[in-house]
């Protein structure tokens, strides 16, 4: 409406447009007036009270400053104003998540401003009502970065040109990278796409050392394979017909009997001629620290070598329940139960007897550490 006047008033001469601008410039002060100053039911016109403060009485004349009073500690006002209070500040970033701190302190609550917030890094803020950190996504594979997040904004990506660009990794910051070209002494083995780089290999490289598997390698370990399957027959071959020879081919049945008492036939053979002291000595492959290191070697069959070793289910179970914190602090003290009422039980043990009883309850399930035990002589110590 004032443009119009302006525009009428120019027409008529320079007189009506010296006047055409003072109602301009009229209208523009009042204006500003409206923000600042405001109109009493007395007819008054009495400046706001300016942010940080807050309105307490009119003035009592025109223009002049209402009477205001600064806002309390814990509140703020930041415009001018009439209002009758402040408003209370917030104590603490509201965040979106009780079990994380995604919203940080950026500034304290000031008599003109309230707490002011900011996700902390990682995080960018979705506004609304009820702001919200969000976790700052990463472009997947085959996408690069365009933009990256800020406190306002998500990772922007976009999709790498095929044949052109290309991303293997995903990322949050790095861009789609340019595909390698082959020199002129090579060729393409596999054609770049949006997720892999261009793989290139030498023209005279054969087919199969470019998949990685040279003729002489796949010789080789077929052959080794082939050497090392004969080595393991003959062995066992051998094992046999030695136990047979030595009239050791007895069960592990035959071996422990009579609850936890390991015995066989040659043992029984023997008599009571030989004298073994009430409280032996123990050999180095029945001490504890041995069969400390033994039990860190079974796994989760334990409870079935202790059966073989013949210990009672209530045993094994009673056993588990008071080391169910520790399955090896469990199986070493199942070992030790084992060794213990052997001794307890047989005033005349034969140490001997027990490590072959060992090796067999073993077998069953833990063959190689069996087979340790058998070449270890009963004084050494297992390591």
């Amino acid at each position: 409406m004032q443009l119009k006047v302006v525009e009428i008033v120019m027409m008529k001469g320079s007189k009506y447009i010296r006047v055409a601008l003072v109602l301009g410039l009229v209208g523009l002060v009042g204006t500003i007036m409206d923000d600042t100053y405001h109109t009493t039911s007395s007819g008054h016109t009495c400046k706001k009270c300016e942010p940080g403060t807050y309105w307490v009485a009119d003035c009592t004349s025109n223009m002049q400053q209402d009477q205001c009073l600064p806002c309390p500690s814990g509140t703020y006002q930041p415009n001018f104003n009439i209002a009758h209070s402040c408003a209370p500040c917030k104590t603490m970033c509201p965040g979106n998540n009780h079990q994380e701190a995604r919203m940080v302190i950026q500034a304290e609550c000031t008599l003109k401003s309230d707490l002011k917030c900011i996700c902390s890094d990682g995080y960018w803020m979705e506004q609304g009502p009820n702001p919200v950190c969000r976790t700052v996504s990463a472009c997947p594979l085959g996408t690069g970065v365009v933009k990256l997040a800020d406190q306002y904004n998500n990772t922007t990506c976009e999709r790498c040109r095929p044949g052109t660009t290309y991303s293997n990794i995903s990322s949050k910051t790095e861009t789609c990278q340019n595909c390698s070209v082959c020199g002129p002494d090579q060729e393409v083995n596999q054609a770049c796409n949006i997720q892999n780089d261009t793989i290139c290999v030498s023209k005279d490289v054969s087919k199969d050392e470019q998949h990685g598997f040279p003729i002489e390698a796949i010789v080789g370990l077929v052959v080794v394979a082939v050497v090392i399957a004969i080595a393991a027959l003959v062995t066992i071959v051998f094992l046999y017909f030695k136990r047979r020879k030595d009239g050791k081919s007895t069960t592990l049945k035959d071996l422990c009997v009579r609850g936890n008492e390991c015995i066989n036939e040659e043992s029984s053979s023997q008599g009571t001629d030989v004298e073994t002291p009430l409280n032996p000595q123990l050999p180095g492959l029945l001490k504890d620290d041995s069969l400390s290191r033994i039990a860190g070697q079974i796994g989760i069959n334990w409870m079935s070598t202790g059966l073989s070793l013949g210990l009672t289910n209530a045993t094994l179970d009673q056993i588990k329940m008071d080391y169910h914190w520790s399955i090896q602090e469990a199986i070493r003290r199942m070992l030790m139960r084992w060794r213990d009422d052997h001794l307890d039980k047989n005033p005349h043990p034969s140490f001997e007897e027990m490590k072959r009883c060992l090796v067999q309850a073993l077998k069953v399930h833990e063959g190689t550490l069996a087979y340790q035990l058998e070449q270890i002589d009963i004084k050494d110590t297992y390591q």
